[in-house]
């Protein structure tokens, strides 16, 4: 018995020991887990000034949280990842001078919760300022810890983008268009989606806009065009010696498919979009069907006038289960036909049977 009591009392102690480092260690767990979330806007912002000037813009933050926070800000700089428009920042450097360019105010801040903060960038450009400059500004606790480690992504922070045209005199505005093209080159029903790529082969950041012109005629009368689809009306930048692709989505038709919906939720599987056949019968002027063209025009600005770009492609829609239904009552309709000029032969030949042959002769 006393053995036993012994062991009691130690794993008494051990427990109770446990308990105690688990009460000391979870406050510290939770306040490591311990996260923000902000709301910032703009989401981008283009300034535009002379070297030896300054410029200036007003950025705002707010404090989605349920405590207050104390910030500060971060700069970055950044370039494009990939063709998506999507910034690749990186934390700014020594070499990236034109960030000392930029002060804050104010540059410390408490961050009450849903209450907006108006902070205002200032850029002092000096006379040496060339071609154009991209600043990323972060908004982040005094004492962060949630910059990933390669500067290319950040945890809990927002980014608010802010990119400088210092309109020198060296400035060389130029697009091409590297590819035009639509997702098929066959189509049952609409929507057809477009992608436009577009490389920047000049030495400052452009953000060029324009629209897809759909006709059933290649030389695009203007009656011969059946719809128009606007591009790049976010006005999004393509950072210079860089792509950007622009997509586009026709959708105008009858029928058309259009993305599943639960409960006004999109419906997805495999990460697609599961899409359903949308029948508006008030709009079934809206059949499409043969081969069509596609006309895209766009242009930006070379410092003096607007320059077009433009490109030209082709594709088909054809309903073929549409096209297969109308043929098919297209048949039975002339089966029925066939069939009513044979009964209707018939019966008058059995008509002219039955008159008497006198009567024919007196005739």
């Amino acid at each position: 018995m006393g053995i036993i009591r012994g062991l009691a009392k130690k794993l008494g102690l051990g427990f109770a020991g446990l308990a105690l480092l688990t009460l000391v260690l979870a406050p510290k767990a939770h306040a490591a887990n311990t996260s923000f979330n902000l709301t910032t806007s703009p989401v981008s912002e283009v300034l535009t000034s002379k070297p030896g000037t300054n410029a200036t813009t007003t950025l705002h933050v707010e404090n989605n949280s349920s405590e207050p926070i104390t910030l500060t800000i971060k700069m970055f700089t950044f370039g494009a990842a990939g063709t998506s428009g999507r910034p690749a920042l990186r934390l700014a450097s020594p070499a990236d001078i034109f960030v000392g360019w930029a002060h804050f105010s104010p540059s410390v801040f408490v961050a009450q919760p849903g209450v907006p903060v108006a902070v205002t960038m200032t850029i002092d450009i000096p006379k040496t300022a060339s071609l154009g400059y991209n600043y990323g500004v972060a908004f982040e606790p005094l004492t962060p810890n949630t910059v990933s480690g390669n500067g290319t992504a950040i945890n809990g922070t927002n980014v608010v983008l802010v990119l400088l045209d210092t309109t020198s005199g060296n400035e060389a505005h130029s697009i091409q268009v590297a590819n035009f093209t639509a997702n098929k080159k066959l189509y049952e029903y609409l929507p057809v989606t477009f992608s436009v790529n577009i490389h920047n082969n000049g030495n400052i950041f452009l953000a060029p806009g324009g629209d897809i012109f759909v006709s059933k005629d290649s030389s695009f009368s203007p009656g011969s065009i059946v719809d128009t689809i606007p591009v790049n009306v976010s006005q999004g930048n393509i950072l210079p010696n860089t792509n950007r692709i622009f997509q586009a989505q026709w959708t105008d038709g009858f029928p058309v498919y259009v993305p599943s919906e639960v409960s006004g939720h999109e419906v997805t599987k495999n990460n697609k979009l599961v899409l359903s056949l949308k029948w508006n019968f008030s709009e079934a002027n809206k059949l499409r069907i043969g081969k069509y063209y596609a006309k895209l025009i766009m242009s930006y600005n070379n410092g003096q006038r607007q320059v077009p770009v433009t490109a030209v492609l082709s594709f088909w829609v054809l309903p073929w289960k549409l096209m297969l239904v109308f043929l098919a009552i297209v048949i039975l309709i002339l089966i029925s036909l066939r069939r009513g000029i044979i009964n209707f032969y018939k019966l008058v030949k059995k008509l002219i049977g039955k008159v008497p042959k006198h009567y024919v002769r007196n005739k």
